[in-house]
């Protein structure tokens, strides 16, 4: 309508007695599948949501970072315009048991390598994470760069799940070579501050119902990510 943000907010606040707020948080109700669905498992904490994004050089063609994140069925807007005399509006907080399902993503500065569904109800550990994450994408870079020399490094958070010895005896014997940690952080990944960051805010307002549904949802954002 070639109206700006700042104009479209006056416009909604002057003329039409609108104002935004911030959503309030509420006790989810214990719904049965919730109930059935719900166990002991820990909670990604959230990231700050600084942008650091691999520069397309030659240098970095043969490095992929990669890290985890939740990916929630029921995505709400954490904001609403609501009339002035209204009440504040509000949403259910999300139980450790909600439908949800774990995506791990490796990429790289030209791709994205891997963006794989974990089973669901299953939390990440030393077993899957080489299995279901790090055997998958040694597989598509051996596809894509033919490497049999420890040619091709690879980043990812520094969690104790991931940093097992099995992991490390893999890492020993695959095409990966894992660059040391920066000292300044004990678990950092590019996902964290970048991809993820951009595929959260997209899926605000999405609603999915089934796992199928919300991973090919969150496969098309990341890929159109630039």
């Amino acid at each position: 309508m070639g109206f700006d943000n700042k104009q479209t907010f006056d416009n909604l606040r002057d003329q039409c007695g609108r104002i935004s707020t911030e959503l309030q948080t509420i006790k989810n109700l214990h719904v049965k599948c919730n109930r059935e669905a719900i166990v002991s498992i820990g909670m990604i904490p959230g990231r700050p949501k600084n942008t650091v994004k691999i520069h397309d050089t030659d240098r970095f063609k043969k490095f992929a970072t990669g890290d985890e994140t939740w990916l929630h069925f029921d995505n709400e807007q954490n904001a609403q315009w609501k009339s002035r005399g209204e009440s504040q509006p509000e949403r259910y907080k999300k139980l450790i048991g909600a439908p949800k399902v774990m995506l791990a993503v490796f990429f790289s500065c030209e791709r994205i390598f891997t963006a794989h569904q974990l089973p669901q109800r299953s939390n990440i550990n030393a077993e899957i994470f080489i299995n279901e994450v790090l055997v998958l994408l040694e597989t598509k870079v051996n596809a894509m760069y033919h490497i049999s020399t420890k040619d091709f490094a690879i980043n990812f958070s520094y969690e104790l799940s991931q940093n097992a010895s099995i992991r490390k005896t893999f890492i020993d014997n695959s095409i990966f070579n894992r660059p040391q940690h920066p000292p300044f952080s004990s678990d950092i990944s590019s996902c964290d501050y970048y991809l993820f960051w951009v595929l959260k805010s997209q899926l605000k307002g999405m609603l999915f119902t089934s796992v199928d549904e919300a991973h090919a949802t969150a496969i098309n954002i990341l890929e159109s990510i630039p």
